[in-house]
């Protein structure tokens, strides 16, 4: 997360808060220049640690929301959760004994860097809540945006410990609206606008958990889970990734193949709080990135080994979850 200082009557933040959203946008073709000319933001600048005031970076959010896409904040903070973090950010997490103790250290590293941002933890019952609030600029134009990014990165980071598919079941925004897409991009999630902060729940449950051990339990076989470990969401994504190479599996196909109902197979997805659509989209992008991690396959052949006949087909559905196209993720990796 970014840090922020104080300067007499404005807070400001260090630029490489706001480079996520400029790259993301730059990749959708926005005009991104001038949205940050017309918030007063400088358009030259390559420099993460160059400081700028936070409420100009509201602006530049509230924009680029509004004339773009809503959801603007939550498909960055994704983008950055699953592929931009940072390598000390990484290694306190990769080094973390536990879900909880991360979540913690992040809590605690946003914080110590901020004049004003509040994160924190609150501990209930079944659950923890992990909550972010910005007093001073509540309701400034572009907050919801930034609140939405927030929660957006710490999700993505959760998923880390608890794979790609988990969701919270709960979300609370301090905005009286949200995107019309949020609950489709959390179809598992009870999302709570006009909260007195932002948060998100996690269930105490999976607190325990590694990054290095994951949430599939202790490994035989060679690391390899037997199956009656895995659970069902694993069994599924298990049998479906055995078909991306011959195409794409629709939804009647992969209920054939997984010998129930295409009505009940929808309803044991959203039972782990997830969509066939998106199961589909995370299974290829998961497979897709292990494929690009070798250096010695071509794009077009990773297209194809996940399902996609058009490499430009590909490329847009990959650039749409993580931010980066193939090849640009393939340097970052690299």
């Amino acid at each position: 997360m970014a840090k922020t200082s104080k300067l007499p009557g404005v807070p400001v933040v260090r630029f490489s808060h706001s480079m996520a959203f400029i790259g993301l946008l730059r990749k959708l073709g926005a005009p991104t220049d001038r949205y940050l000319e017309s918030s007063k933001l400088p358009r030259l600048c390559e420099d993460p640690d160059w400081l700028i005031p936070v409420p100009r970076m509201y602006a530049f959010l509230d924009t680029a929301a509004r004339k773009e896409e809503p959801a603007l904040g939550w498909w960055v903070g994704e983008s950055v959760g699953d592929l931009q973090l940072s390598n000390p950010l990484r290694n306190l997490l990769e080094t973390a004994p536990s879900l909880l103790v991360a979540l913690q250290s992040l809590a605690q590293l946003v914080n110590s860097e901020s004049s004003g941002i509040d994160v924190g933890i609150r501990h209930r019952k079944d659950h923890i809540v992990v909550f972010t609030q910005y007093p001073a600029l509540r309701g400034v134009p572009g907050y919801a945006v930034g609140q939405a990014y927030q929660i957006s990165v710490f999700v993505s980071l959760v998923q880390l410990f608890l794979g790609k598919n988990w969701q919270p079941a709960e979300i609370g925004l301090e905005c009286r609206s949200m995107p019309r897409e949020l609950p489709g991009q959390y179809p598992g999630s009870r999302i709570s606008p006009g909260s007195k902060f932002g948060y998100f729940t996690v269930q105490r449950s999976r607190l325990h958990h590694s990054m290095a051990g994951g949430p599939a339990g202790n490994a035989t076989n060679g690391g390899l889970p037997s199956l009656d470990q895995l659970d069902e969401l694993e069994l599924m994504r298990g049998v479906l990734r055995s078909y991306l190479a011959e195409g794409y599996v629709s939804r009647t196909y992969a209920a054939e193949l997984l010998d129930t109902s295409v009505r009940s197979l929808t309803r044991r997805l959203s039972k782990h709080g997830t969509t066939y659509q998106k199961l589909i989209d995370n299974l290829r992008f998961e497979v897709a990135k292990e494929h690009l991690e070798n250096p010695g396959m071509r794009v077009r052949d990773v297209a194809n080994a996940v399902g996609f006949e058009d490499q430009g087909d590909f490329t847009r559905a990959f650039r749409r979850i993580s931010g980066l196209t193939p090849s640009e993720f393939r340097r970052a990796v690299s």
